[in-house]
C-alpha cells in the first residue's frame, strides 16, 4: 500500500512540475519576451495556422494590412477593392485583356525583376490585340486567387478575356490556412461542395487572434517536438496532411475550371514548379496529373527550363533568386515567351508534356545542350517530330542514352 502512495506522489510532484515549469517558459515567453525564445518555427510549421499566428503574436516582420480587405484577406492597390477593376484598365481599353492570377511568383516580389506585364505588355506582336492585367498578389493561397478571379474577369466579359492561373505547389499548403501575414478566407469541404468561411475578415488581429489562439498545448512540448532530439521529423509532410491539402485544393481548382467552361473563356494554368529539392514534389506531381488527367490547357515551367538552351549547365539559382527562390528576369522572359505563343497562336509546344527531362544529372543537362545547339540536328528533328513533344523527349533520351555508351560525358 505504501509504495502505491509513494507513485502516487511522485506523480503528483512530476505533474506539478511539469506544469511549473509550462508556466514560467510562457512567462518567460509571452511578458518577458526573450528573443531567442520567440522564434514561431521552433513550435509550429510554416503549412499550419499556429505558425503564423505565433509569427504575428512574436512581433514578425510582415505585419497584417491595416486596412484588411473583407474577403481576400489582404491586397494592393492595383485594383479597385470594391469592384475589383485593375487600376491599368484604361490601357488595354481597345485590346483583349489577359488576366494573370497568382502569388508573390506572379507579382514579381523583388522590384529589380522584370515582370510579365513588363515583358508582354511591352512586345509588338503581343499588345497589337491583347493587354495583360497582373492580379498576383503575394502570400496568396490557391483559394484567394481563385476567390478574385471570381470577383475580378467580370469585368472584362464583354471582351472574352483570357485567364492565366499561376500556382506555385507550395499555395496549396496556404488554403488550409485561416491566418498567415494576416487573417484570411478560407474553404472547406462539406459533402464533396466548398463552403467559404472565415469571412469577413476582422479589421483587428489582436481580436481575431484571441478569439482564435495558437493550438498549443504544452510550448515545451512543441520545443520539443521541432527540435533536433525529436524522433519525428516536423518537416515531412504526413500521408494525412497530404490528403487534406489535395483534396481541398482539387476542389477549388475542379471549381474554377467548371466556370471557366461554363463561360466558354479561354485560359491556360502555370505550374511554377519548385526548382529546388525539398518536400514538394508530390505537391507539383498531384498538380501535373490532375491537369492532364483533365485535359487542362497547363505548362510545368520545369518543362521551360528543360529545353533551355542559352546555358550549358541547368543551375536553378539562374533562374530563381538564390535567398528566397523567386523568379528572375530571364525565367519571367522564358514564360512570357510560351504565355505569347499561347494567347496569339493558341500552343503550347512544351511544357505540359507527361514526362520531364531530367534536371539533377549535369552530364545529361551538358549532353543535351550539345544535341539541341546542332542547328542542322534539331531542324531534322522539328521535320520529324514537329510538335510531339513526347516523341522528341524520348529521341533526346536515346540520343544521351547513346553518347554515354560511347563514354563521352561532361
Amino acid at each position: 500500500m505504501k509504495l502505491v502512495f509513494k507513485i502516487i506522489y511522485l506523480s503528483i510532484i512530476i505533474l506539478v512540475t511539469i506544469f511549473l515549469c509550462e508556466v514560467i517558459y510562457r512567462f518567460l515567453l509571452f511578458s518577458v519576451k526573450i528573443d531567442y525564445l520567440r522564434k514561431p518555427e521552433m513550435y509550429s510549421n510554416y503549412r499550419h495556422d499556429d505558425y503564423w499566428k505565433l509569427y504575428y503574436m512574436f512581433d514578425g516582420q510582415y505585419k497584417p494590412p491595416k486596412d484588411p480587405h473583407p474577403l481576400l484577406g489582404w491586397s494592393y492597390s492595383f485594383f479597385n477593392e470594391k469592384n475589383y477593376m485593375h487600376r491599368d484598365s484604361l490601357s488595354g481599353v481597345d485590346k483583349i485583356p489577359v488576366l494573370m492570377y497568382g502569388d508573390s511568383f506572379t507579382q514579381c516580389a523583388h522590384d529589380s525583376i522584370i515582370c510579365f506585364q513588363e515583358f508582354l505588355n511591352q512586345d509588338t506582336s503581343f499588345n497589337k490585340t491583347h493587354y495583360l492585367f497582373n492580379y498576383g498578389i503575394g502570400g496568396y493561397g490557391v483559394d484567394q486567387m481563385v476567390l478574385l478571379f471570381y470577383k475580378s474577369w467580370r469585368n472584362f466579359k464583354n471582351k472574352n478575356p483570357i485567364i492565366i492561373i499561376n500556382i506555385m505547389p507550395c499555395d496549396m499548403d496556404r488554403s488550409i490556412l485561416t491566418f498567415r501575414t494576416g487573417q484570411k478566407p478560407k474553404f472547406i469541404l462539406r459533402n464533396d461542395s466548398l463552403i467559404l468561411t472565415n469571412v469577413p475578415i476582422n479589421h483587428d488581429p489582436n481580436e481575431f487572434i484571441k478569439n482564435n489562439p495558437p493550438e498549443i498545448k504544452s510550448y515545451l512540448w512543441r520545443l520539443y517536438l521541432n527540435s533536433k532530439l525529436s524522433f519525428k521529423n516536423q518537416n515531412v509532410s504526413t500521408e494525412a496532411f497530404k490528403r487534406i491539402v489535395w483534396n481541398l485544393n482539387k476542389r477549388i481548382l475542379s471549381d474554377a475550371l467548371d466556370t471557366i467552361k461554363k463561360n466558354n473563356l479561354k485560359y491556360l494554368f502555370i505550374i511554377f514548379d519548385m526548382l529546388w529539392v525539398e518536400d514538394g514534389e508530390w505537391r507539383q506531381d498531384s498538380l501535373h496529373k490532375f491537369f492532364v488527367e483533365n485535359n487542362v490547357n497547363f505548362i510545368n515551367t520545369r518543362n521551360l527550363i528543360s529545353i533551355d538552351t542559352n546555358f550549358y549547365r541547368y543551375d536553378f539559382h539562374r533562374y530563381i533568386n538564390q535567398e528566397d527562390g523567386h523568379p528572375r528576369s530571364y525565367y519571367n522572359k522564358i514564360l512570357s515567351d510560351a504565355i505569347k505563343e499561347f494567347v496569339l497562336l493558341n500552343r503550347i509546344s512544351f511544357g505540359n508534356e507527361p514526362r520531364r527531362l531530367p534536371l539533377n544529372d549535369k552530364s545529361d543537362t551538358l549532353i543535351l545542350y550539345v544535341i539541341k545547339k546542332n542547328k542542322t540536328f534539331m531542324e531534322k528533328c522539328i521535320s520529324n517530330f514537329g510538335s510531339n513533344s513526347d516523341q522528341l523527349n524520348k529521341f533526346f533520351q536515346q540520343q544521351i542514352t547513346r553518347i554515354k555508351q560511347k563514354n563521352i560525358h561532361s
